[in-house]
């Protein structure tokens, strides 16, 4: 019930309103949430990042959120690995803004506000609770193409390296009819699922999507 009242409330807020709320009145908002970790791809979307340059920065605003995992953190090689990517993304900022993990609450208000949500991965191991999240608000995404042949719109894939991801960058800034389609490509994803609970919308999507993954029977 909690969450209900959740999704109505963020359901009824304007992008514009929630721009506002997080200080993003008339940027365009780009967003990464959930763990920090290698197959997330978080390393390739910082790699990326760095090389759009400054004139294509403006107006945009770039919120990545999240943490690395805690039993991880507890390898010296992986602490000072992502020690080294915190110190990329701080020299990113005020364009990019670093944020840990949201509430459930803030993960609504955030993709409320985006007009994009990335999903950079390196592999796609099982269900992903923030594309779930996503699909469920029915937010435009963009996503590598380690989620191709799973059902989704080829124009919202890009290949997993540093220049691909610029490039799709790059278009989705430059492009309003690549805007156009992936708002209507998320809006009919979340129809097909309309009357489903919130959490539950998007996890059962994604199962079906992982139906469709090459290899699965």
């Amino acid at each position: 019930e909690a969450n209900a009242h959740a999704l109505a409330r963020y359901a009824a807020l304007s992008q514009e309103a929630a721009k506002a709320r997080i200080g993003a009145t008339g940027a365009t908002v780009l967003l990464y949430f959930g763990f920090i970790t290698g197959y997330k791809g978080v390393d390739l979307l910082v790699d990326a990042l760095e090389r759009i340059p400054p004139e294509a920065r403006e107006g945009v605003r770039v919120v990545i959120a999240g943490k690395a995992p805690e039993r991880k953190m507890e390898k010296p090689a992986f602490r000072a690995e992502m020690d080294a990517l915190e110190r990329r993304i701080a020299a990113l900022s005020p364009w990019v803004e670093r944020r840990g993990f949201l509430t459930a609450d803030e993960i609504r208000l955030y993709l409320a506000a985006c007009d994009v949500a990335l999903f950079p991965y390196r592999q796609v191991f099982g269900a992903s609770g923030p594309l779930a999240l996503a699909l469920a608000q029915g937010r435009p995404f963009l996503l590598s193409d380690a989620f191709a042949g799973m059902g989704f719109d080829r124009r919202a894939l890009f290949p997993r390296t540093p220049e691909g991801l610029v490039g799709k960058l790059r278009e989705f800034l430059d492009d309003d009819r690549l805007r156009s389609l992936l708002s209507r490509h998320a809006e009919t994803l979340r129809a097909e699922r309309a009357g489903l609970d919130d959490d539950f919308l998007g996890q059962e999507f994604i199962r079906d999507l992982m139906g469709r993954a090459p290899g699965k029977p």
